[in-house]
């Protein structure tokens, strides 16, 4: 697939070519193959734990308007959880096979030649969307840097030359905060739910999908120890600065990313 490619690109291993002594370039490989099938039951994870989290009264807020919105999201997702699922695991089918950093914007109009209609075509309502993702982003940086760390330092202890070529980009990876949150977002945009489910359900989905991503991650590693991958000193990993969380906005300066994930 077209993000396999990418990745290993990234990795500066081929596609195809004579074997490697360890077989460092079939074990990505063979990691890379197995995220995408777990898509799907990842992403039903994810929507049954925000579900469950909607509905602990543990976390019911006794700000009125966190309340209603909670109440709300609890109310849509009732009836729209396995088509949120199924759109999760589509939107994040489809950032695989996109690239992970967008085009080089085109050059600005400068203010002076810019008319008043053109100043009124902001969009107030996907700024918010769009920081509704970031959280999502930021919260799986937090809560699962250290498990995001060791499967990318494993990764990058199999590159053809760990020392040299930059550092790996951990866009690259189809599983990356970035795009998981981002798939996320998109899914329930899709959906279309009111404005005051989407914000409950994406207050709470910040906290979910952090935690299932956290195991997610630990499995791939476990899953990389039993194919023959050695456990590596922590590496650098750098976001790359023309991504964004909600996939437009710039992203941080290397090793100042959510949660400082660079070594």
């Amino acid at each position: 697939p077209s993000w396999a490619s990418r990745f290993l690109d990234a990795c500066a291993l081929p596609l195809s070519g004579p074997p490697r002594p360890m077989s460092d370039a079939d074990l990505i490989r063979r990691h890379l193959v197995a995220v995408s099938p777990s898509a799907p039951a990842l992403c039903q994870r994810v929507v049954e734990s925000l579900l469950a989290r909607l509905q602990d009264p543990t976390h019911l807020s006794l700000d009125p308007a966190i309340r209603g919105q909670t109440l709300s999201a609890v109310a849509w997702l009732k009836g729209s959880a396995g088509r949120l699922s199924a759109a999760f695991a589509r939107h994040w089918q489809q950032n695989m096979d996109q690239p992970s950093r967008p085009a080089a914007p085109t050059a600005a109009r400068p203010l002076a030649l810019l008319e008043l209609k053109d100043l009124a075509l902001v969009d107030e309502d996907q700024a918010v969307r769009d920081i509704e993702i970031s959280r999502v982003v930021q919260a799986v940086d937090l809560q699962a840097e250290w498990e995001w760390r060791e499967l990318m330092s494993q990764i990058r202890a199999l590159q053809r030359d760990p020392l040299g070529d930059g550092p790996l980009l951990a866009d690259d990876h189809p599983a990356s905060p970035a795009s998981v949150g981002r798939s996320f977002g998109q899914a329930v945009q899709e959906l279309a739910p009111s404005a005051e489910a989407r914000s409950g359900a994406m207050r709470a989905a910040a906290a979910g999908t952090a935690g299932e991503l956290r195991l997610f991650y630990l499995q791939c590693s476990e899953q990389l120890r039993r194919w023959g991958a050695t456990d590596a000193a922590y590496g650098a990993i750098v976001t790359s600065p023309t991504s964004g969380a909600a996939g437009g906005a710039a992203g941080a300066p290397p090793g100042m990313s959510p949660g400082a994930l660079g070594a």
